[in-house]
């Protein structure tokens, strides 16, 4: 479909203490509308226009700065996919190194199966958490079948059926909180931090989802950094 909106001739970026407004705000919004996101088109570079932008970056393999230039305005009218899940089999390439900290067999399902659906925008967060805090990520869960992902009580359009979302932990002096603020910080939009079991729930969804889970209520949060 053909963007109505005229492309912008400016960076685009979130502006403090006034908002950045305009028609090829509604351009930004309207493409990223394209490659999957679900905006409002309002003309207004809000949080969650920049959060979209950041995302997309990530997904894109470009620096990730919220802010809309050259680059991040011709990767948006390509035609190139952001999905980004690949398939593996456990058994032939469990070994594999899909980056330089992590291997296909720690994100296979728990009951045993051979298949193993990674994102690799997911595990992009979790290899950037691992640089920056220098500390292993223990995976509590990766990818799950139907079947195991029904057995564990899973929402039925759970991240983790798509190869999507990886439950993990870190053992130190790094905190849950300070994983969930730093994943946010990187463009990541799915994040829930649950407390009491002591792990972080990331997942590559294209509209935000925070929130913090202590086994008995769950509080969602429009930010981690408050």
């Amino acid at each position: 479909m053909k963007n109505p909106y005229p492309e912008p001739k400016r960076v685009l970026k979130r502006t403090y203490p006034i908002m950045m407004k305009g028609t090829d705000v509604k351009w930004l919004q309207y493409q990223l509308n394209l490659k999957g996101y679900n905006l409002v088109v309002d003309g207004k570079f809000g949080n969650s226009t920049r959060d979209a932008v950041k995302d997309f970056q990530h997904r894109s393999n470009l620096v990730v700065d919220g802010k809309v230039g050259p680059a991040t305005r011709n990767t948006l009218l390509s035609d190139k996919d952001v999905s980004s899940i690949k398939t593996y089999s456990k058994k032939a390439a469990g070994e594999t190194k899909i980056t330089s900290n992590f291997k296909v067999k720690e994100f296979a399902c728990k009951d045993g199966s051979d298949t193993v659906k990674i994102d690799d925008v997911t595990v992009g967060y979790l290899q950037k958490a691992r640089d920056k805090f220098g500390v292993p990520i223990y995976i509590n869960s990766g990818y799950r079948t139907s079947a195991y992902n029904k057995k564990v009580g899973g929402a039925s359009n759970s991240y983790h059926v798509k190869g999507q979302a990886v439950d993990h932990h870190v053992k130190g002096k790094v905190s849950l909180m300070e994983l969930a603020k730093f994943y946010e910080s990187i463009g990541c939009l799915g994040i829930i931090v649950y407390t009491k079991s002591g792990f972080v729930h990331i997942d590559s969804r294209t509209k935000k989802y925070f929130a913090i889970d202590d086994g008995k209520t769950i509080v969602k949060k429009t930010t981690f950094s408050k």
